[in-house]
């Protein structure tokens, strides 16, 4: 089998023809394109808060708060335990009638 061998010459008179600008014309568009929507698609650096509503967890004093593996966010107040989801509160306090209650509401 020959060997041929391209000459610089031909390659630019390749990269000269029209389809050839064409195609390069299409792919840098193409690659563009990508970019752009890579870059309105990319996740905001700066966090959102949102305000939930009223919620009462011990407006005065935090004690403690802490994350479980569930990622349930538990704040300990002087008026009880609260459990938050990322959506709602629920709230955990001492109930006389009930034994399984918190023993107090300082948590």
């Amino acid at each position: 089998m020959p060997h041929t061998s391209v000459t610089s010459s031909s390659a630019v008179s390749f990269l000269l023809r029209p389809q050839a600008i064409a195609w390069f014309r299409l792919v840098s568009f193409i690659f563009l394109a990508a970019l752009a929507c890579t870059a309105l698609a990319a996740p905001s650096r700066s966090p959102r808060f949102e305000q939930l509503g009223e919620q009462r967890s011990g407006d005065r004093y935090i004690a403690s708060m802490i994350q479980d593996r569930q990622g349930f966010i538990w704040i300990g107040t002087e008026i009880g335990l609260f459990r938050h989801d990322g959506y709602r509160s629920i709230s955990f306090t001492n109930d006389l009638r009930n034994p399984y209650s918190l023993p107090g509401d300082f948590v």
